[in-house]
């Protein structure tokens, strides 16, 4: 309801294996599979806001919590986490898989990831067949998925990364220096749209050559840029606008008519899911022509009500720039703080590293934070703000108390360790005990119990390493 209300008008649904297949009871597997029923309510809901929702699959890479199980990889694989090329078992799957989405979604667009597939045909791939280069296998692979798609209907869409990065020897996307070759451009089925996804570069002139460079291939792609989730406990506004700007800038430069904005969840997914509304809020903006803080905010509060915009773009600051005594900027990741080993302290002392006093200067940083937060404390109209206020307590705990640590150790000082002993360590366990709380409530309100098992084994972990002797 809040995209339809903020101008989307459609969501893709990323899914690797998280879908029942039938006769592949190994196809999601203890991974909260989606039911065929599940995807079609969603599809109801979504067609009656005036929302397409599309299937965002992958048909060759990315497949390694499915082809981790022996029978799978042996039929399937050619690497841990790629299918074979040529292999008759992997078409019927992917023709399943096909089959599932053309009945669960009434949009005849599928997006068939085959992304990132960086050692594509140098596995098992070279003990059934002599050495082949990578364009032809990922063209002759595409070629054979899209006919799959053509007899059902559909409208491919793919990731473009591969052809650029099989065009240099480094495998590097943004290279300006690849070379594809005219045969392979002319191999690209004329019917598929590529998407180029950039959720990385702040330079718009990057944008603009790449865009150009896709256009030489075709035509002008679909342009996927990124709501900063993953990798961050919180959505990351500043990131967000480093890199959403100049590609919209690049964007309007050359007329591109389609535009979406990812939301990964990578490393467990442990980014407060509705905290990204306010990314949602800030990019629909952009799109739209407003660059207007206030109107955005004002927006935000009036349809996420009793949340704060202004709130959750400080939450976003759980991770921050510092900058060293030599005037560089360096980023300190508030996950790495919050699960860093409290004895061995690696990324703590990393960080002590570049800046012998970002332990001080960030105690404070996430004191502000916390001020800035904890009048929303209750306002749950869009993320869980409590849960941002007790991820900032929890490093502010872990941070106190290495430091007081390290200063006891390096002293030689019992007194001092025993009073940690006695009173930091038992805080920073009540702190991370706190998070790990509003982590599962939070997790239970927007998700399937499937996965949620990953922070809380880390969470126990952090906690066991926690407790005195």
């Amino acid at each position: 309801r809040k995209l339809a209300l903020c101008g989307f008008n459609r969501v893709y649904i990323y899914a690797e294996d998280t879908y029942e297949l039938e006769s592949e009871p190994l196809f999601g597997y203890h991974r909260g599979a989606y039911s065929i029923e599940e995807l079609k309510e969603l599809d109801a809901y979504a067609n009656a806001l005036g929302i397409e929702l599309v299937g965002c699959i992958q048909t060759l890479g990315h497949l390694e919590q499915f082809l981790k199980w022996k029978p799978c990889f042996n039929r399937l694989g050619d690497t841990p986490r790629i299918m074979m090329v040529d292999c008759p078992d992997v078409y019927q799957l992917i023709e399943k898989q096909l089959e599932f989405w053309s009945s669960a979604l009434s949009s005849r667009c599928i997006h068939l990831g085959m992304d990132e597939v960086h050692d594509l045909g140098r596995g098992r791939y070279l003990d059934y067949n002599s050495y082949e280069d990578g364009f032809t296998l990922f063209n002759r692979h595409f070629n054979r998925v899209n006919e799959i798609c053509s007899k059902l209907g559909l409208k491919p869409q793919i990731w473009s990364d591969m052809y650029f990065r099989l065009g240099n020897p480094e495998r590097e996307y943004y290279c300006p220096d690849s070379k594809i070759p005219e045969k392979v451009k002319k191999a690209i089925p004329s019917n598929a749209q590529l998407v180029y996804w950039d959720y990385y570069n702040t330079n718009s002139d990057i944008y603009d050559r790449m865009i150009k460079s896709h256009i030489k291939l075709g035509s002008v792609p679909v342009m996927a840029s990124g709501i900063w989730t993953w990798s961050k406990l919180w959505y990351d506004h500043e990131q967000t606008r480093k890199t959403v700007i100049p590609c919209l800038e690049a964007c309007r430069k050359n007329q591109v008519k389609e535009l979406f904005f990812t939301m990964w969840g990578d490393d467990g997914a442990y980014c407060n899911r509705d905290s990204a509304l306010a990314g949602i809020f800030y990019t629909g903006d952009l799109i739209y022509g407003s660059e207007d803080y206030e109107l955005t905010a004002s927006r935000f509060d009036l349809l996420c009500f009793p949340s704060s915009y202004e709130a959750h773009i400080a939450a976003g600051q759980l991770d921050c720039q510092l900058t060293d005594e030599d005037g560089n900027e360096f980023r300190v990741a508030g996950a790495m703080l919050l699960w860093d080993d409290p004895l061995l302290g690696i990324y703590f002392d990393n960080c002590r590293n570049v800046d012998p006093e970002f332990d001080l200067r960030l105690l404070d940083h996430y004191e502000e934070l916390l001020c800035r937060v904890l009048p929303f404390f209750d306002a749950n109209g869009a993320g869980d703000l409590e849960h941002a206020a007790n991820m900032a307590a929890a490093i502010i705990k872990k941070l106190e108390l290495r430091g007081a640590l390290i200063s006891a150790y390096d002293q030689n000082d019992m007194v001092a360790l025993r009073e940690i002993a006695v009173k930091q360590i038992p805080a920073a366990i009540a702190a991370v005990s706190e998070f790990d709380a509003s982590f599962r409530s939070q997790w239970h309100h927007c998700a399937k119990p499937f996965g949620l098992e990953c922070i809380q084994i880390r969470n126990a972990g952090l906690i066991a390493r926690l407790q005195p002797e």
